[in-house]
C-alpha cells in the first residue's frame, strides 16, 4: 500500500506531496506579512485524477487557517477551486 503524506519545505514556501518516498507533486506559496499568495500546484502526470491536487490545497487552507494568514490564490487550480465556496471565506483575502 503506497504511503501519501505532505511535507512542509519552509525555506522553499512549498508543501511537497510524498508518495512513499517520491515527491509526486507540489504547492508554492510565499507569505507577506499574514498574506499566502499561492501561486502555483502541481502533480505529475501519471498521479493526476488522484485526489492530490485537492489534497495540496486542502493542506494549504488549514495551514494558513492554523496560522490566521488570509489566501491570495495565484494559481489557476487554486483560484477555480476557492472561487464561489464559502467554505472558504474566512481564509480568502482576494481572488485575482
Amino acid at each position: 500500500m503506497n504511503e501519501v503524506k505532505i511535507v512542509h519545505d519552509e525555506e522553499a514556501g512549498s508543501f511537497l506531496l510524498m508518495l512513499d518516498d517520491k515527491q509526486v507533486g507540489r504547492i508554492d506559496f510565499n507569505l507577506k506579512g499574514n498574506r499566502m499568495r499561492i501561486h502555483h500546484t502541481e502533480v505529475d502526470k501519471e498521479q493526476t485524477g488522484k485526489g492530490f491536487a485537492k489534497m495540496l490545497v486542502d493542506h494549504a487552507i488549514a495551514y494558513a487557517r492554523e496560522n490566521e494568514y488570509k489566501i491570495i490564490p495565484i494559481c489557476p487550480y487554486v483560484v477555480k477551486y476557492m472561487r464561489d465556496k464559502e467554505l472558504y471565506k474566512d481564509v480568502l483575502f482576494e481572488i485575482k
